[in-house]
């Protein structure tokens, strides 16, 4: 259910970026819309690691599920940073999808491990 909110969502904004940025900010902004599929992927990420999360809660492997949590956090906060003063907004906007992107990546290799186990 998560995963298919989490979809809907990300097709909804997609197709009404333009609208949905200038609802938001107006059109002053709107030059954020071209931003908005990279965005969207780190939240993809987000969605896709709450359901990975669930099954470490099966396999009873919840420490992996902090130690990814805690990498992606400072992935986002040191190299999202610096990227943001080297590229502008579109560094922080990596930033952000990787250190989305690595908790998931992580805890789907350590459930993978534990699984063949």
């Amino acid at each position: 259910a998560v995963l298919i909110i989490g979809v809907v969502i990300f097709v909804g904004i997609e197709l009404l970026g333009k609208q949905t940025v200038i609802a938001i900010y107006g059109e002053r902004y709107l030059d954020a819309e071209a931003l908005m599929p990279y965005l969207l992927v780190g939240h993809l990420f987000i969605t896709l690691s709450v359901v990975v999360n669930s099954l470490a809660v099966v396999f009873k492997q919840t420490g992996g599920i902090f130690a990814a949590n805690l990498a992606g956090t400072i992935f986002s906060l040191a190299f999202g940073g610096l990227l943001l003063k080297e590229y502008g907004t579109i560094g922080a906007v990596v930033g952000f999808t990787v250190g989305c992107a690595l908790p998931f990546l992580m805890q789907v290799l350590l459930l993978k491990r534990v699984a063949n186990d």
